[in-house]
């Protein structure tokens, strides 16, 4: 539980005679029992009383800062103190060997996206596959599926690597007789 109170609103009612919008400045803290467990100061935005998106400075119980976005109760992205990044989730993971993270979490699905004028990339995980999707030609480049398999330019792998557009050969063996090599 917590409580919070306002420790300033600016307000304006030149816009529209019937609405009032607001910038309001709130000090909360949480607690569980008597142990106190963090504070923070949200600036919020206001219309009429209908709460809106925030920005929030948060001391967690772990005494580090984090910068929190959101809309009313809910926060949708998280920057922690240590630089980790959290999407979709406030308490990303912590990365591999103190490295910073990106994490984006979804309730069935994540993904990520990277778009230029010229390209545009997904990293998408689903319950069953880990797929980069090429969005300018809507196919998929790589395809980890549940079973392990990989697909590249295949969205079915079929086999623990499958390649579109090269031949599938029996075993190693048959590979290498038709002139498939195998790097050092």
């Amino acid at each position: 539980s917590g409580d919070e109170q306002k420790v300033a609103s600016f307000q304006t009612d030149i816009l529209d005679d019937d609405n009032q919008s607001a910038l309001d400045i709130v000090a909360r803290r949480n607690y569980s029992d008597t142990t106190w467990n963090s504070s923070s100061i949200r600036l919020q935005r206001r219309l009429d009383s209908t709460t809106g998106a925030f920005i929030e400075i948060d001391q967690t119980d772990s005494a580090r800062d984090c910068i929190n976005f959101g809309e009313n109760l809910s926060t949708h992205m998280t920057i922690q103190g240590d630089g980790a990044v959290g999407i979709g989730t406030s308490s990303p993971a912590a990365g591999i060997a103190n490295s910073k993270l990106l994490q984006v979490s979804g309730s069935d699905a994540a993904e990520l996206r990277l778009a230029s004028s010229a390209r545009d990339f997904s990293l998408y995980a689903g319950s069953t596959n880990l797929v980069i999707r090429n969005n300018n030609t809507a196919s998929d480049v790589f395809r980890i599926n549940n079973s392990g398999y990989v697909g590249i330019r295949t969205s079915v792998p079929t086999s623990a690597l499958q390649v579109e557009g090269l031949a599938e050969h029996a075993d190693n063996t048959a590979a290498l007789a038709a002139g498939l090599s195998v790097g050092a």
